[in-house]
C-alpha cells in the first residue's frame, strides 16, 4: 500500500484485472482494499487491462482444492503477456479443514508457465521490521508464530526474530501427508532440515488467546 501510494508500485498503467475475488467479506467490492485512495482502476476486461492483481483464488467465490481449476484463466492472462502482482505467497490455507489454493500457488504456477510476477509478503524481511516498526518493538521481543516453513519461518530466520512452527492443522502437516508421511519428530525435523527454514521452537499446537 505504501509503494502505492508513494507511486512506487513497479507497473506502467493503472487497470488492473482482479483474479479470483478482491475483499473476501466484500465480494461485490471490486478493488483491493490495498488501492483504495489511489488511482488504480479495476477492468473485468483482460483486454483493457495493465496488469492483473491476484486476489483470493476463487471462482463464482468458492475456495478452490485443485490448481488445476484456475488454468484456463491463467493461461488466458499469460497469453496477454500481463504481470501478475502477488501480495501473499502463501500457496495454501487451511479453511473449515480443507487445504484450498491460495494466492502464492496461483503465482508460482504462473512463474512455471513462464508468466512475470510481482510478489510482496513473507519471507521477504521487509514485512517483519514494518511490524516492528509499527509496535516499537526491538527484534528481540519478538515471536513469528505460523505453520509454513517457507513463508513465516524463512521469512523470521531472515528478519532474525525468534520464531514458532505450529504442527497441528497447519501447512506443515499437510505437506507431511501429502508426501505421504507421518507426522512424526523425525519427520518434522527432516522437512524442516530440507527446507533450510529453522524455527527457533516447534510447538503441536497453540492454545486459543494463549502462546
Amino acid at each position: 500500500m505504501e509503494h502505492i501510494l508513494r507511486g512506487n508500485f513497479p507497473i506502467a498503467g493503472t487497470r488492473m484485472y482482479v483474479f479470483g475475488t478482491a475483499n473476501f467479506k466484500r465480494p461485490d467490492d471490486k478493488l483491493p482494499d490495498m488501492f483504495k485512495g489511489s488511482d488504480f482502476t479495476v477492468t473485468e476486461n483482460l483486454d483493457h487491462a495493465d496488469f492483473v492483481y491476484c486476489g483470493i483464488p476463487q471462482i463464482n467465490y468458492e475456495d478452490r482444492l485443485e490448481i488445476d481449476d484456475f488454468l484456463p484463466e491463467l493461461k488466458a492472462i499469460y497469453n496477454r503477456g500481463l504481470t501478475l502482482v502477488c501480495a501473499n505467497p502463501d500457496l495454501r490455507a487451511n479453511e473449515g479443514g480443507k487445504f484450498v489454493v491460495r494466492q502464492g500457488l496461483i503465482a508460482e504456477t504462473y512463474q512455471q508457465m513462464g508468466g512475470k510476477t510481482i510478489i510482496y509478503g513473507k519471507p521477504d524481511p521487509e514485512i517483519y521490521y514494518r511490524v516492528l516498526l509499527d509496535n516499537l518493538a526491538p527484534k528481540s521481543r519478538a515471536l513469528m508464530v505460523g505453520d509454513t516453513l517457507r513463508t513465516d519461518i524463512m521469512g523470521a530466520n531472515r528478519a532474525g526474530i525468534d520464531s514458532c512452527l505450529v504442527i497441528n492443522g497447519g501447512v506443515t502437516e499437510y505437506d507431511l501427508n501429502s508426501a505421504g508421511l507421518e507426522v512424526t519428530e523425525e519427520n518434522i525435523n527432516a522437512m524442516i532440515a530440507k527446507s533450510g527454514a529453522i524455527p527457533t521452537y516447534v510447538a503441536w499446537q497453540v492454545p486459543d488467546g494463549e502462546l
